[in-house]
């Protein structure tokens, strides 16, 4: 039986984001030494996107870890683009903390 709560609905995202990044044909790696990064997508052996999936940011403590965690790794990898991508954020339009870092908040919706 399929389980999707509200916890689950996290993973099933992030396994979307990678069935669509393994369809572009894309290296993907996981990140985690020190900072969790969900995908490390590799082009041309370099890093070209940096990648953080979250369902839900609402809660400032979420939206805090997944961009700190990009925010770091943009210091280590400075090219790269960073993407946090979301479905639940009621304040999505008002966040402007990304621009300095080059990063881009993309925020799906459920139909």
């Amino acid at each position: 039986m399929l389980d999707i709560s509200l916890n689950n609905y996290g993973k099933l995202l992030e396994n979307l984001i990678f069935i669509e990044l393994k369809r572009k044909e894309s290296e993907i790696y996981f990140h985690r030494n020190g900072i969790e990064c969900n995908f490390m997508v590799m082009k041309n052996y370099e890093i070209s996107q940096l990648i953080q999936v979250s369902y839900d940011i609402s809660n400032e403590k979420t939206l805090n870890r997944e961009l700190i965690a990009l925010i770091k790794l943009s210091v280590k990898f400075p090219d790269v683009e960073l993407l946090l991508i979301t479905i639940l954020y009621e304040l999505f339009d008002q966040i402007n903390r990304s621009d300095q870092y080059r990063m881009q908040i993309i925020r799906g919706e459920l139909h």
